[in-house]
């Protein structure tokens, strides 16, 4: 909060006459620099009496001033009102005493400005003011935490931010059961051990008080964070642009900072770059916890006349065409694109930039989509197998077999499996199948075994020589 503040300056400009500066103080005033300024000595104005420096209980301001030596021909004083330190304006032609209806809370500025007479002549007016700034409080002030830890954070020495909204005179941070100590919207705590913190902002003016405060949980790691992916355009791009990452470990804080030497800020992923401009730009991602940082760097030229060719779709692993595995994985690339989207039999399943696996297929037919996205939709991948019905065999008759011959074998569960012993007509059977060695002649012998499901049959035939 500043106290009383008076300044006496000077203004210039040309002189029109009379009517016009009567025209003029019905319109906002512009005052020119005060550079060229050559004013008569002995030409001034000045705030008197007891100007408010703390404005309470009302909005409604009064301020009285006088001048010495005012131009003969251009009559009155000009008088603004402006958020404290700001430009002055818009300028009001006033006389004294002026009284205003400040609009809202804050700090203010009262600036008054008096037409001089210039050492050129009276063709030239001169402009000399003076200033003081005070504070409206009429509620207390409002306390908002803006940037904080998580609520469980590695983080030893996070800072926290906060804004005060209203008219403040002082605001004090308290750490846990410590001393409050003198703070402004920011506080960094040094060597947090392990547990719970709170961290209680006051902040206080004429008015009353306001304030609020923030309790996490301090949880320290040894393994600093890690940028596992960062995709960005490789060399040019039009004017807007998607970065992506992704990361592995404890993450407290991800910042971005745009071009270099710009200021870091916190950011999530994916994160939109528009309406950059022709010319080289870089992008900058770190991710900070208690042990450590990590930091992935990219620089790309923009051209706006370059237009991002569509998101594809590149496949690298996938089952076969025909196989009993009721899993498969499917590992892929993705080219201008942040995501994907996945169908299984036209059912929507979930799937990553780099991997889809579904399990629990049925045996039969089954088809996959994969769909790069990208600012667009790219064209789908698709690829159609086939699950067959498992029929191994386990056991057979060893060749010279003497006696019975047993085949013994597995299969799908509600398949049905039929044998065929030497082209005889196929019936159904089950493990273990046995031929009776009375029946069985000296000599080859072929079983064909065939299970069925949903449609899809397996056969296997098993040989052997009896004695």
């Amino acid at each position: 909060m500043r106290g009383l503040q008076i300044q006496a300056g000077y203004h210039r400009r040309a002189l029109l006459g009379f009517i016009v500066l009567v025209i003029a103080s019905l319109t906002p005033l512009v005052i020119p620099s005060p550079a060229s300024a050559m004013p008569v000595p002995g030409s001034s104005v000045t705030i008197v009496g007891n100007p408010p420096t703390i404005v309470t209980g009302t909005s409604q301001v009064t301020f009285a001033f006088i001048g010495m030596n005012h131009h003969p021909t251009a009559p009155g004083y000009w008088c603004s009102l402006s958020p404290s330190l700001a430009p002055t304006g818009p300028w009001t032609f006033c006389s004294s005493p002026w009284t205003v209806n400040v609009p809202s809370d804050g700090q203010w500025r009262f600036t008054v400005a008096m037409p001089a007479p210039d050492v050129d002549g009276p063709g030239v007016v001169d402009y000399v003011y003076a200033w003081h700034d005070f504070v409206v409080a009429n509620d207390p002030p409002g306390v908002t935490f803006t940037d904080v830890p998580g609520a469980v954070s590695s983080l030893p020495a996070p800072t926290l931010r906060f804004t005060v909204a209203g008219a403040a005179a002082s605001a004090t941070c308290q750490l846990d059961n410590q001393d409050p100590v003198t703070c402004w919207s920011t506080f960094t705590p040094t060597a947090l051990t392990a547990g719970d913190h709170t961290l209680a902002v006051t902040a206080t003016n004429p008015a009353g008080q306001g304030s609020a405060s923030y309790t996490w949980r301090v949880q320290p790691t040894s393994t600093p964070p890690a940028i596992t992916t960062f995709t960005v355009p490789s060399s040019v791009s039009g004017p807007n642009v998607t970065v992506s990452w992704s990361t592995s470990g404890v993450i407290d804080r991800t910042e971005c900072m745009r071009d270099e030497n710009g200021s870091w800020f916190l950011c999530s992923s994916p994160y939109q770059l528009t309406g950059l401009a022709a010319g080289e730009h870089m992008f900058s991602v770190r991710v900070i916890n208690g042990a450590g940082t990590d930091q992935a760097d990219a620089s790309w030229s923009v051209d706006p006349t370059f237009t991002t060719p569509p998101p594809t779709v590149t496949v690298t692993s996938k089952p076969a065409a025909r196989t009993t595995a009721t899993a498969a994985t499917f590992l892929y690339t993705l080219s201008n694109a942040t995501s994907a989207g996945c169908l299984l039999d036209g059912v929507t399943v979930g799937c990553s930039t780099t991997r889809l696996r579904v399990t629990g297929l049925a045996v039969g037919p089954h088809q996959i989509s994969i769909v790069p996205i990208g600012s667009i939709t790219g064209t789908a991948w698709t690829y159609s197998w086939v699950v067959t019905p498992v029929l191994a065999i386990t056991g057979r008759p060893a060749n010279g077999n003497n006696g019975d011959a047993m085949v013994t074998f597995r299969s799908s569960p509600g398949a049905t499996v039929t044998c065929s012993l030497d082209g005889s007509t196929p019936t159904p059977c089950a493990s273990p199948w046995v031929g009776p060695g009375a029946g069985l002649t000296p000599g080859t012998h072929r079983l064909v075994l065939s299970a069925a499901l949903n449609g899809e049959v397996v056969t296997k035939t098993v040989r052997w020589n009896q004695a």
